[in-house]
């Protein structure tokens, strides 16, 4: 059974055509959406028990919006920023759970979308860095 904590310290993203990779120090995939498709019509009926409320119908869409992924690493000014990069596979593995053997892997394709890197006195520098997910995205669960 797959563990019900999962820890951040561990985890990590790989690029696979352009190897870049950073330093990670938050990671958040959102935006992951399924449209819901309106099926009403002319003929809907339009009353509404007393008490209740609605009437509008619809059906899922077959099609889910995978989201993005946001990265926050050290920036390194000496690195190649994967923002004029290709489309490739993103790669990322959760840190292994309390009591599992193999971490959870989530893989798509992306290209990257933002990347902003930000410095203050007596700081280091980092970068906010966004990829686009397109397409399947999918999951080998952790064991």
């Amino acid at each position: 059974m797959p563990a019900t904590e999962v820890g951040f310290d561990g985890m990590t993203v790989v690029l696979g055509t352009s190897g870049w990779t950073a330093d990670i120090t938050g990671a958040s995939w959102s935006g992951i959406h399924r449209e819901a498709i309106p099926t009403w019509h002319a003929g809907t009926t339009l009353g509404v028990p007393a008490a209740s409320f609605g009437g509008k119908t619809f059906i899922p869409s077959k099609l889910v919006d995978p989201g993005e992924i946001t990265l926050e690493v050290a920036h390194n000014p000496g690195e190649d920023m994967p923002i004029a990069d290709v489309a490739e596979t993103l790669t990322f593995t959760w840190a292994i759970g309390i009591g599992d053997t193999s971490a959870a892997i989530f893989a798509c394709e992306v290209f990257c979308t933002d990347y902003e890197f930000t410095g203050t006195t007596d700081d280091k520098w980092t970068a906010s860095v966004t990829f686009k997910c397109s397409g399947v995205a999918t999951e080998t669960p952790s064991t």
